[in-house]
């Protein structure tokens, strides 16, 4: 006989001898056997309702209702959940071709990335080189898309370029808040394809701005303070333009840094291009929010 042959002998030996002990045991003592095979029973119960915890919550990740909601209340909400969903897929479906959505961390759509095909309801007549269409196509889609961008009543976009081109087109909106153009945020930028499909969506627009100053200071005296803050800058005095005639970009505006996209704070500030570079002026401080260089070599 081998040396493995014997040594599996053994350890069957040794297997048995085990098991008669314990068989032995439990019929000596009835009650630790029951408690043994409750036990078991146990983990397995609590292997279950994990399971099913597991499941549930797997099932309703969409959608979770507060401690306060009853169940008519859950099944509403639910149900409105669905139908919002079907409906912006529907949207994605008939302005886009494989469109990819992107939300932030407060759930407001922040990009669209798709790819060029024609629209199953393909406009025929739709021509990338036409600047009227190009505008419409982008208005459309704007709208379409109004909620899920986050646009509140106060916002309102205006125009800023529009790019046509003999397969593609780009259309830019600016974010106004209150009137005032928002800065550096609240930019919306759209990429068409050659049938109008949306190929790109970029947004940076905000909501429910919390605007924390007022103007109590006139352009002209802003307008000083960004000079001298330039000529500090640049270690020379900033004879580039007259500081004392109005320039065609100098522009009131809405000053909102922050990457939030909802409540933000915002700055009612004025913005100057001088000697190369824009500085925006706190219009109730003076305090210089932004002087950064803008040239190009």
């Amino acid at each position: 006989m081998k040396k493995t042959t014997k040594r599996h002998l053994i350890v069957l030996l040794v297997f048995t001898g085990a098991l008669a002990t314990v068989t032995i045991f439990l019929k000596k003592n009835p009650k630790k056997n029951e408690a043994y095979f409750e036990s078991l029973s146990k983990v397995k119960s609590n292997q279950d309702i994990q399971s099913h915890q597991a499941n549930q919550a797997k099932s309703t990740q969409s959608w979770v209702p507060g401690p306060s909601s009853k169940s008519g209340e859950s099944r509403r909400g639910l149900a409105q959940s669905q139908v919002s969903l079907k409906s912006f897929r529907s949207k994605l479906k008939a302005h886009g071709f494989s469109l990819k959505p992107v939300f932030n961390e407060e759930g407001k759509l922040i990009q669209l990335q798709g790819k060029p095909h024609a629209l199953a309801d393909s406009q025929r007549s739709f021509d990338p080189r036409n600047e009227a269409q190009v505008r419409d196509r982008a208005t459309a889609v704007i709208e379409a898309f109004r909620s899920e961008l986050g646009l509140d009543d106060r916002t309102q976009l205006e125009l800023s370029s529009v790019k046509p081109g003999q397969f593609t087109a780009q259309v830019t909106f600016e974010q106004r808040v209150d009137g005032l153009i928002v800065h550096p945020r609240g930019k919306i930028h759209l990429r068409f394809g050659p049938q109008g499909e949306l190929m790109g969506m970029e947004s940076s627009a905000v909501s429910a701005v919390q605007v924390q100053n007022q103007f109590s200071m006139d352009m002209h005296h802003a307008k000083t303070l960004a000079f001298e803050s330039v000529s500090r800058t640049e270690k020379e005095p900033a004879y580039h333009s007259d500081k004392n005639t109005p320039s065609g970009t100098d522009q009131k505006l809405l000053w909102v840094p922050s990457w939030k996209s909802s409540n933000p704070e915002g700055f009612k500030a004025y913005r100057f291009q001088i000697a190369g570079r824009e500085v925006v002026i706190d219009g109730q401080s003076g305090q210089i929010l932004m002087n950064k260089n803008k040239k190009i070599y």
